[in-house]
């Protein structure tokens, strides 16, 4: 098939596969003099007479002997384009410009196109040359030649052959290759970019996890399709492989120490610390249990009954009564209790030792215990619910602040309510300064007619019962007919 040219158009110069000479597989050759006498040959034609030529043409010129090769430039506004493929073309017989993407002359697509430009392309007068194809023929000759024929003292195939049947012993073996790439050092030894080794290496950094699970048929690997039985193996894994993420998704005791480590419950399973070394450690979605040393991070769990508090808890439930630890600086944030009815939970902040309890947004029914050390300090900052500082409360600062109803049976303790309201004197307090008790509202200037009525007065609200300081008055002033009713009634802001 032949070439064609989009005259007027797209102006582009169509390359159908079939017009390219095949070398081998995938392997095309165009030979650009013959491309450009076709070309001539179409802007000869009564289509192509009008537009302008397709390109310019320098020969081959001889120097000295040497034939140098011709040149060819395709100019704007035509492009070439071949016919779309997977395959390779390599442009011969001169030095062109067809190859050219970033001028917009070749209209790139999936064929791969080869040029064979040089600076000092000769024209060879004893055959075509050493060809793009004969230098990947060469190649392939030499990697596909038999060992066995270049055994000569001292000549490269010897060498080449000795030097790589000595590597790792004296013998190669599949086994030992691949024994050889996995025990390769990927830290500091593959660090190029984008390498098959960089990526590998870079894996490490890739987020780890070991899954346990107590109800598990049988002991697994850890994996999340075959996890362990047991919390001993789970935490004796990450350890050994520095993996410091254990999803768990069943009741579990803590028997040893688990420092800096993240557990992650599925269907909030029960985690009894079991008085175990839990520095650090970040717990989400659990459900709490027990005493531990040290401080601890929790996030959406539920704190069960008789759990001991000593670090950082947000967004939790309480279920029972919590005791702060010894000597404890605890942040409860976002906390509701989860106990229905009209029992509460209570949190001691420890009898005999000094403890900083701060609750922020707290939900719920509430009662303080115990703060009875002199440097005991307390901050509950309720954002609805009922509050109680109970008896045992005999030393310390408490500071009671938002909205709750609040019963103070202290025995000692500082309470300080001054950012506290309180609903029922919170809307006492309203109804005094709306006026709808009364209290804090005179009537003057009142005046009636024949019949008694009152027809004109003025009403000035005050902002309490000493009627001192008014906040607002307004003039009154009705009508009404034979019958003594109101007909008209007015009622305007001084």
């Amino acid at each position: 098939m032949a070439i064609s040219i989009d005259w007027g158009n797209t102006n582009i110069i169509s390359i159908p596969q079939s017009y390219l000479s095949l070398i081998s597989g995938t392997i095309y050759q165009l030979d650009t003099e013959t491309f450009r006498e076709d070309l001539k040959d179409l802007e000869d034609d009564e289509a192509g007479m009008p537009f302008p030529d397709t390109h310019i043409h320098n020969t081959e010129v001889t120097v000295a002997g040497t034939i140098f090769a011709r040149t060819i430039e395709i100019l704007s506004p035509y492009s070439v384009e071949f016919e779309d493929g997977q395959y390779t073309v390599i442009l011969v017989g001169s030095n062109n410009n067809i190859f050219d993407v970033a001028n917009g002359i070749l209209v790139q697509n999936q064929v791969q196109v080869i040029s064979t430009n040089s600076a000092g392309l000769i024209v060879s007068v004893q055959g075509s040359g050493v060809t793009e194809q004969d230098k990947l023929d060469i190649a392939d000759r030499v990697w596909d030649e038999t060992k066995s024929g270049h055994t000569t003292s001292d000549t490269f195939g010897d060498y080449l052959d000795t030097k790589v049947s000595t590597i790792g012993g004296g013998s190669i073996t599949i086994s030992g290759i691949a024994d050889a790439v996995w025990d390769e050092d990927i830290v500091s030894a593959h660090t190029i970019v984008d390498t098959a080794g960089h990526i590998v290496s870079d894996s490490r950094f890739i987020r780890r996890v070991i899954h346990v699970d107590t109800d598990a048929v049988s002991n697994g690997d850890g994996t999340a399709g075959n996890p362990f039985d047991n919390i001993g193996d789970a935490i004796d894994t990450a350890e050994a492989h520095e993996i410091k993420e254990i999803v768990v998704y069943s009741e579990i005791t803590v028997d040893r120490n688990l420092k800096n480590f993240t557990i992650i419950g599925i269907g909030s399973p029960i985690i009894n610390c079991n008085g175990q070394d839990l520095k650090n450690s970040e717990f989400t979605r659990c459900t709490l249990r027990g005493t531990y040393i040290d401080r601890i991070t929790a996030t959406e769990c539920l704190l069960d009954d008789g759990f001991e508090l000593n670090g950082i808890f947000d967004t939790v439930a309480l279920n029972g009564d919590l005791t702060c630890a010894d000597n404890a600086t605890v942040l409860l944030s976002n906390a509701v209790s989860n106990i229905a009815g009209l029992s509460r939970p209570t949190i001691s902040m420890n009898s005999g030792t000094a403890t900083a309890l701060s609750i922020r947004n707290y939900s719920g029914g509430l009662t303080i215990l115990d703060s009875d050390h002199i440097n005991d300090v307390c901050t509950v900052e309720m954002s609805q619910g009922k509050l109680t500082i109970d008896s045992t409360c005999t030393l310390g600062l408490i500071s009671i602040r938002g909205i709750a109803q609040f019963t103070d049976n202290s025995a000692g303790a500082t309470i300080d309510i001054t950012g506290l309201m309180q609903p029922g004197i919170l809307s006492s307090n309203i109804e005094l300064i709306l006026g709808l008790t009364g209290e804090n509202v005179k009537w003057s200037s009142i005046t009636h007619n024949a019949d008694n009525l009152m027809t004109a007065a003025r009403i000035t609200h005050y902002t309490d019962n000493t009627l001192v300081t008014p906040i607002k008055s307004w003039d009154v002033t009705a009508t009404y007919n034979g019958s003594g009713e109101i007909t008209t009634y007015q009622m305007v802001e001084v």
